[in-house]
């Protein structure tokens, strides 16, 4: 149901122009041939009132794009470090899917799969009720039929997140070491994930700490790689261009990102944070579960046995990842924390679960049933 109103009413945002382009570019290295085919692909495949908008003429950077095979050639950067995304795309193409419609076809099927896999978590943990009260909320409130309806890697991310957690849960270590360096190749900013995992078992776990030592190496060799390869610009300028101005030629600037400018940025991220609805669920929920560990007084037990309490390991290094991600770019967005404003909503309503159990578990036992 979800995958089918997805594919049915996708948003055509912008952004899918940079991930056909690069898609294209990953085929031919002539930037006149891509930008031909970029646009021309597009006239076809979206309404012609929706073609004006994506390259409005009252938008400079839109427009520049349009007119400017150049200016669109200094655009790719940004997009074709989406490695897995992109090359996913082209296969598509492959077998006759058009690239635009692979964009969202790849969203709406990576949410879908994400959530039968969740639901295998669900159902490990809780019953029918609690399930039946989850999925709406997690729907309705985190983003995650919007995700399924974008032309962004952001739902491949959730989905491949996904994974890494379910073989993490299932306690299968060599195919987790193996599949978490993968996720750089999804989004690059997954590397803070795989740091944040890395290093908890690095400390943790001796057992297993030379091969998350080697999983790091990998890590930080795919991202330093994939960002070389492709000439990406760098934190100035990826931090300058998506909050505080567009710039359609951004090649040759030597961004340097003030103060000042940081620190608005980070006044305005954090007055975007009181107003979304996704943030302050997640964050009242992340407080009333630490809450929990510290009246329970197994804070420390969390962290020291994560074969116990694989769920709430998750939990953490999701905050971990959450912080280091909005120090770097102060923005909420709901499309990059999907996976982690999810999987906090399942460890809170786990706990939920399992306080109510216990409860009734108490009153039965007081009154001597």
């Amino acid at each position: 149901m979800i995958t089918l109103y997805a594919l049915e009413n996708p948003y055509h945002n912008w952004d899918m122009i940079g991930y056909v382009a690069s898609a294209e570019s990953y085929q031919n290295n002539d930037i006149y041939v891509v930008h031909g085919n970029t646009y021309n692909a597009l006239k076809l495949h979206v309404p012609e009132n929706k073609f004006k908008e994506l390259i409005n003429s009252s938008s400079e950077y839109r427009n520049t794009i349009f007119m400017s095979a150049d200016s669109l050639d200094q655009q790719l950067p940004y997009y074709q470090i989406r490695v897995l995304y992109i090359q996913l795309i082209n296969l598509l193409s492959r077998i006759e899917i058009p690239k635009y419609y692979s964009t969202h076809f790849i969203s709406a099927v990576s949410v879908f799969v994400s959530l039968i896999l969740i639901s295998h978590i669900l159902f490990s943990n809780l019953n029918a009720h609690f399930i039946f009260s989850f999925t709406p909320i997690a729907l309705a409130n985190f983003g995650v039929l919007a995700v399924a309806r974008c032309s962004t890697p952001d739902a491949l991310a959730f989905l491949c997140s996904t994974i890494v957690f379910l073989l993490f849960l299932s306690k299968k270590h060599l195919f987790f070491l193996v599949v978490l360096p993968m996720l750089v190749l999804v989004r690059t900013d997954l590397i803070i994930l795989t740091i944040a995992f890395s290093l908890y078992y690095i400390m943790i776990d001796r057992k297993y700490a030379s091969y998350y030592i080697v999983s790091l190496i990998t890590s930080l060799f795919i991202y330093l790689g994939v960002n070389s390869y492709f000439g990406n610009y760098g934190w100035h300028t990826i931090f300058y261009v998506t909050l505080i101005e567009r710039i359609t030629n951004p090649e040759g600037i030597i961004f340097k990102v003030s103060l000042y400018e940081y620190f608005h940025s980070l006044y305005k991220g954090l007055g975007g944070a009181l107003t979304s609805f996704s943030f302050i669920t997640y964050f009242l929920s992340s407080l009333v579960i630490f809450i929990y560990h510290i009246k329970k007084s197994f804070i420390f037990e969390v962290f020291s046995t994560p074969n116990k309490y694989s769920l709430e390991i998750i939990h953490y290094i999701n905050i971990a990842f959450f912080i280091g991600h909005f120090i770097l770019f102060p923005v909420v967005w709901d499309r990059f924390f999907v996976t982690q404003y999810t999987f906090t909503l399942i460890l809170f309503f786990v706990l939920l679960y399992k306080f109510n159990k216990s409860k009734h578990s108490d009153s039965l036992l007081a009154a001597g049933v």
